[in-house]
């Protein structure tokens, strides 16, 4: 169980307001659609992104930084009457509701690693129990990946992108799976990684992540050679090779997503026909009886 710590009834009592904010900005339109589209996976009030950052933004300002304590180890305040960003996030993500799990994103994105508050030497472990025990479906890991992931990359480097990689790939849960290769799409057209920083890592990822036939395992990995093939010719090139290499272990699916913009039609068609081979139709088997439902199901039940 992720502990939020001491102020966790203070961490209820602020959210209480920011739930209200998310109520008052949803539309049936929107819940209905999101509900459907994620197959009631996890249930939406019905507030879009960009209303959620809004709501993110006034709550904080109005009712969380009056209060607000410093991270540093050094501040004495009374932590009974004050509370971190850190906590907040802890908690908010906890919750089963979308557009709190979404909110918890932007805190984490917006007001901890733009300042340096959030980083994989002091929180690593947290973030990922957090993943394992309170993430069970696509859409909050893919924005997890993008709000928090990919900029806790850029900010601190080749250094943070190895621990979060390989603590990631090496986690029995799906999610994590996914993580350890879709935290590099929002870096994709970033000039360190177009620069070979970042590549070898993805890469590693790629190899072990391939290997689980799960469906959402697969089209992550299919995600990141998707925008890596997009780099130029020698990385499209690069992407064939590794498409080639694991035929065995891939889907149509992951096929379809890393050649979807290739510029060579034989080439998109040979990959395509190749993955109806009697390995890569195992592969296919495999992950249909995968059932992904089964590790949704298990991860919110740790969640519970």
């Amino acid at each position: 169980r992720v502990d939020v710590g001491a102020p966790a009834a203070m961490a209820a009592k602020l959210a209480e307001p920011l739930r209200v904010l998310l109520q008052k900005r949803a539309t049936e339109r929107t819940r209905v659609f999101w509900n459907n589209y994620m197959k009631q996976e996890i249930e939406f009030w019905g507030t879009n992104m960009a209303d959620i950052r809004t709501s993110v933004h006034e709550w904080h300002a109005k009712h969380v930084a009056p209060q607000l304590r410093s991270t540093d180890a050094s501040n004495t305040t009374d932590a009974s009457n004050t509370i971190t960003n850190w906590e907040l996030a802890q908690h908010l993500l906890q919750q089963r509701q979308a557009e709190e799990k979404l909110a918890s994103l932007i805190l984490m994105g917006e007001k901890m690693v733009e300042r340096g508050e959030l980083d994989t030497s002091r929180h690593l472990a947290q973030l990922t129990a957090l993943l394992e025990q309170h993430v069970w479906e696509w859409n909050t890991l893919d924005w997890f990946c993008i709000k928090v992931a990919g900029k806790m990359i850029e900010r601190e480097g080749r250094g943070a992108a190895e621990r979060m990689t390989q603590t990631w790939r090496a986690s029995p849960v799906l999610w994590c799976q996914r993580a350890s290769v879709v935290c590099f799409v929002w870096l994709c057209k970033k000039p360190p990684f177009a620069a070979d920083q970042f590549y070898p890592l993805v890469l590693q990822s790629c190899e072990h992540v391939v290997r689980n036939p799960a469906r959402f395992a697969q089209t992550g990995v299919g995600w990141v050679l998707r925008e890596i093939a997009k780099l130029g010719p020698a990385r499209e090139q690069e992407v064939v090779d590794f498409l080639t290499a694991q035929r065995p272990h891939t889907s149509r699916e992951l096929v379809q997503y890393a050649t979807r913009h290739m510029k060579k039609a034989a080439q998109k068609q040979a990959l395509l026909a190749a993955v109806g081979s009697p390995a890569s139709s195992a592969t296919e088997k495999a992950a249909a009886r995968q059932a992904t439902p089964k590790a949704t199901t298990a991860t919110a039940a740790a969640a519970a």
